[in-house]
């Protein structure tokens, strides 16, 4: 027996992963945890042949070729150990090297067994088997802004008329690792319109106008039906949904790919929940505070039943609109543990429970001037076991503790918040920025800052976060 085995390293991430105009290097840094292009990749090439019966011209060659990631990541761990799951041993193991050492001796005793038990001295066919497996795997260019896109391949001729072909796409969420499958993107209930888009582009594709024509002129649909097959790809400009042979086709009609752009998908994919959310930018919260964040949508939209905290056209919208908006002040400062935080006009909590369940160890002060806004306030931080989180039912003007910062969103203009919350600023500091006011605004803010421009820092929360509705949303930070 013959192994060859060899490693090719260093190459960047960068080099084979471009995605959309998404600014990786401003949103996605490793300082949050997520993949960067300064992720390495490795790659692992074995190949062995081996008689399979006592006969010199019967062989076996088995090669695997499989790239993974080099970073330690819990990231990259999740890719590496998804990859050798789906495409190389069946088992969660984030060593690809030793995954494929050990996936390629059981692959050749299974085969050694397989060929003995029906193997007869007397059948000359078996004297000059030539069977081959190939098993290979790479990172490709083409990939939506959030996915890491993996391709993979598995030929094989085990005897037979002819050997079989398998292509195979594997995404990954860029922040997490986790494997995509279809029902993370797209709306189930929808299904069978996205399986009509699908047989809609192979008419078209194909020339077709109608299913019984597309059958009769390329045999495709004639074995298997249309799926949301779970060998996808997510490219940049849209998803491409594989089937493999004998899928919904004989073998002479090879690999079917159909190909729709996401303008197309859009009615039909999921709108994003707070785990993708939250994930996306703050991935290396701990899993108290993923509980704390997963928790609030049920709070919220079981309080705002009995008390309009949020508008009830907009409660579909928490986790972006209200949640990831207060979190913007996060992007700009990290408090200090001990820092101690007023949120002025916090109405039903915001921006101070979100900012509480991601600086524990922070004190936040939670004022309002309206008694059943402070109560939905107690409500959530008793369900959620913050104990940060002090409230009080009172007006601005009545405070007189002092602070490191107060936090606002936009309750009054700013030259009136700074008269009122003056007063409360500890000169004492102890965070990298001064002590002052950190305002969430939104439009133009030219004239409102004007009065004190020289104290004042603006920064465009879309700089931090991609969706739309963060174009026109601004953190303002006053020094006092």
């Amino acid at each position: 027996m013959k192994r060859l085995t060899s490693i090719t390293t260093s190459f960047l991430l960068a080099s084979l992963l471009i995605t959309t105009s998404c600014n990786l290097n401003k949103k996605q840094t490793s300082e949050n945890g997520s993949l960067t292009a300064e992720t390495s990749i490795d790659a692992f090439a074995c190949m062995d042949s081996i008689h399979l019966i006592n006969e010199p011209d019967s062989i076996l060659h088995i090669e695997y070729k499989f790239q993974f990631l080099k970073s330690s990541s819990s990231q990259a761990d999740s890719i590496n150990a998804s990859i050798a799951q789906v495409l190389v041993s069946g088992e969660r193991n984030t060593d690809i090297r030793q995954a494929i050492l050990d996936a390629m001796s059981q692959e050749e005793s299974a085969m050694q067994k397989e060929i003995q038990e029906y193997y007869e001295p007397d059948d000359e066919t078996y004297g000059s088997l030539q069977y081959n497996i190939v098993r290979t795997g790479h990172f490709v260019h083409d990939a939506a802004d959030t996915v890491v896109a993996y391709k993979a391949s598995i030929d094989m001729y085990t005897g037979g008329a002819h050997g079989s072909y398998t292509p195979i796409t594997l995404n990954f969420s860029r922040n997490t690792g986790k494997l995509i499958q279809p029902s993370d993107i797209f709306d189930m209930e929808q299904e069978q319109a996205i399986l009509d888009l699908m047989l809609a582009k192979l008419l078209k594709d194909n020339g077709c106008s109608t299913r019984e024509e597309l059958m009769e002129k390329t045999s495709l649909l004639t074995l298997g039906e249309l799926s949301l097959t779970s060998n996808f790809h997510l490219g940049r400009k849209g998803a491409t949904f594989c089937f493999g042979q004998y899928e919904i086709a004989p073998y002479s009609s090879g690999i079917t790919y159909i190909t729709l752009d996401y303008d197309t998908l859009k009615p039909y994919m999921k709108k994003k929940t707070y785990m993708e959310l939250i994930n996306k930018y703050f991935p290396n919260i701990t899993s108290e505070q993923r509980e704390r964040f997963a928790a609030l949508d049920a709070l919220y939209r079981d309080w705002n039943s009995k008390i309009n905290v949020i508008s009830r056209k907009d409660i579909d919208n928490l986790y972006e609109h209200h949640i990831l908006h207060s979190l913007g002040i996060a992007q700009v400062i990290k408090f200090k543990p001990g820092t101690r935080v007023m949120d002025l006009g916090t109405g039903g909590g915001f921006p101070g429970i979100p900012l509480a369940i991601m600086f524990p160890d922070v004190h936040f002060h939670l004022v309002d001037s309206i008694g059943k806004k402070i109560r939905v306030c107690d409500e959530v931080r008793t369900a959620l076991g913050l104990t940060n989180v002090p409230t009080e039912w009172t007006r601005g003007e009545n405070l007189k503790d002092k602070y490191d910062f107060v936090v606002s969103r936009a309750v009054m203009p700013l030259t009136d918040l700074v008269k009122l919350v003056r007063k409360n600023i500890s000169p004492k500091a102890q965070n990298a920025m001064p002590n002052g006011l950190i305002c969430l605004k939104g439009g133009e803010l030219e004239h409102e800052v004007l009065p004190m421009k020289t104290h004042t820092l603006i920064t465009s929360l879309s700089d931090y976060f991609e969706e739309e509705f963060f174009e026109t949303k601004k953190v303002v930070y006053v020094s006092l």
